[in-house]
């Protein structure tokens, strides 16, 4: 692999990452401002806890939705 073709591969890693996890917490977070009311009226016994899981669970939906936002933003 030349120089060249690596210091490419390395910037567009490095943005990658950076758009990956900047769009996956925002994804998150507006998720969670619009489902904030219905957990607290649930109540369960462990709440922390509770959300913890239900957004692990929900992470592959929404790397669906963000993967090609990140590598379009990525290769800008």
């Amino acid at each position: 692999m030349r120089i060249l073709d690596r210091y490419f591969l390395k910037t567009f890693l490095a943005a990658a990452a950076v758009f990956l996890v900047t769009l996956l917490l925002l994804t998150m977070v507006i998720d969670f401002a619009t489902k904030a009311e219905r957990f607290l009226t649930m109540r369960p016994a462990n709440l922390g806890l509770f959300v913890l899981r239900y957004y692990l669970l929900r992470v592959p939906a929404y790397l669906h939705f963000i993967l090609p936002m990140v590598a379009v933003f990525a290769g800008a």
